[in-house]
């Protein structure tokens, strides 16, 4: 074998080693795009599995829409709360009259019509089981004629209502009817209290009460 075909053969096995390597390297370029791919497909099949679990509506609720959720969150629980107040109270009320009960009021002629006069007044606004009590002792006092109220012991020294409750220095500024009306609506009753009645409700309102407590 001459020298130049020795040459020629060795420049044959360089090339089909390169050829060799190229094709190997084509065969792995081959392989990543391939798992480049899958890797792809993977992933869109992820999103739209999120898709589905996101409602097209979805929104982040901004400042105000948080604050309204709040006043509405703050609002139903005060309502919870007074319409449980309210039913404490007029048990206590109902079990400290006993001229509402079964044996002296039969036909619930004094109960419906405390209710009716009771259903006069502005209950909304009101929470606390005291404001209720308050409202029902005033109604009771323009149904309930004096001669026929009975003599019953305050209301649970855990009561703001009753008489053991620490009050405010109150400066009097009661007539004399005024205090003979206290007198006759009872222990839970005291002149601050009335006096308060009468900025809220107007002197007129107090003349009311004198006027059907007969004073």
């Amino acid at each position: 074998m001459t020298e130049e075909e020795k040459q020629q053969l060795a420049k044959a096995g360089e090339l089909a080693e390169q050829v060799k390597v190229l094709t190997q390297n084509l065969t792995n370029v081959v392989e990543e795009v391939k798992t480049q791919r899958e890797k792809i497909q993977a992933k869109d099949a992820e999103i739209e599995v999120l898709k589905t679990k996101v409602k097209p509506d979805a929104k982040v609720e901004s400042p105000e829409d948080v604050e309204a959720i709040v006043r509405r969150v703050n609002g139903e629980r005060d309502e919870k709360t007074a319409s449980e107040n309210k039913t404490s109270a007029e048990q206590k009320f109902l079990a400290r009259h006993k001229e509402f009960s079964a044996d002296n009021d039969p036909g619930g002629i004094k109960l419906a019509a405390w209710k009716a006069k009771l259903g006069r007044f502005n209950q909304q606004g009101l929470v606390k089981e005291e404001d209720f009590i308050s409202v029902f002792e005033e109604a009771y006092v323009l149904v309930i004629p004096p001669q026929e109220r009975t003599i019953v012991a305050p209301y649970s020294s855990e009561s703001p209502l009753s008489p053991n409750a620490p009050e405010s220095k109150v400066k009097s500024e009661l007539s004399d009817r005024e205090r003979k009306l206290l007198t006759v609506l009872g222990p839970t009753w005291n002149e601050e209290r009335l006096l308060k009645v009468k900025t809220s409700r107007g002197a007129g309102f107090v003349e009311q009460l004198m006027t059907h407590s007969n004073i």
